[in-house]
């Protein structure tokens, strides 16, 4: 779900007010579910900021298996980077 205006009133203590907002697992995204929590925000994708839902599957769909993948998220008020590889 985008962090939209909505979302900020109701948060807000979260640092960057862009990016998407974690509502459950996905199947298009199964590599990354295990290190998401309900409640991430994902600020950004290998250092490209994150607008929409659509920019996040879109920058998805552009890697390939095996390529670096770094993600920037919020949790809980704090900063933190995940990084795996694309399956």
């Amino acid at each position: 779900m985008e962090f939209d205006d909505r979302l900020r009133a109701a948060m807000p203590d979260v640092r960057i007010p862009s990016g998407v907002v974690v509502l459950g697992q996905s199947l298009d995204v199964n590599a990354l579910t295990g290190d998401l929590h309900a409640g991430d925000i994902i600020h950004a994708v290998n250092q490209a900021r994150i607008q929409s839902v659509e920019q996040l599957r879109s920058t998805l769909r552009q890697l390939k298996s095996g390529d670096p993948l770094v993600l920037q998220i919020e949790r809980q008020g704090q900063l933190q980077y995940i990084d795996s590889e694309m399956e």
